[in-house]
């Protein structure tokens, strides 16, 4: 379950790359109207929570769930301000969230 947990969230963070991108002026994402830039930022930060998230489940950190935690919320703002171009990643999210669950589960009942 780690190693798909990683996968997803990995390419996850990599589709909200994609809408910073956008934000900035580069189109090279699936949106189709123009970000804000404080939208951008947010997608950026998102990304980079999932990135970090992912890395730190690899290398066995006990309270990675934080991190993807904090990402998925971030991202479902996102998605919810964006909801025509973005609403598929509600099922992503919805699915990190339930792997999360478990991450923070473990980590409560073995003593932090």
């Amino acid at each position: 379950m780690a190693l798909a947990l990683i996968i997803l969230m990995t390419t996850h963070g990599f589709m909200h790359f994609l809408s910073f991108f956008n934000a900035f002026g580069f189109r090279i994402s699936h949106h189709e109207h123009d970000l804000a830039r404080l939208q951008g930022i947010l997608w950026i930060l998102a990304g980079s929570l999932f990135m970090t998230a992912a890395i730190l489940l690899l290398t066995q950190y006990r309270s990675w769930w934080i991190f993807a935690f904090i990402a998925i919320v971030i991202s479902q703002y996102l998605i919810v301000l964006n909801w025509q171009n973005a609403r598929f990643g509600t099922i992503v999210n919805a699915l990190m969230l339930l792997m999360t669950s478990f991450g923070f589960l473990i980590w409560f009942i073995t003593g932090h």
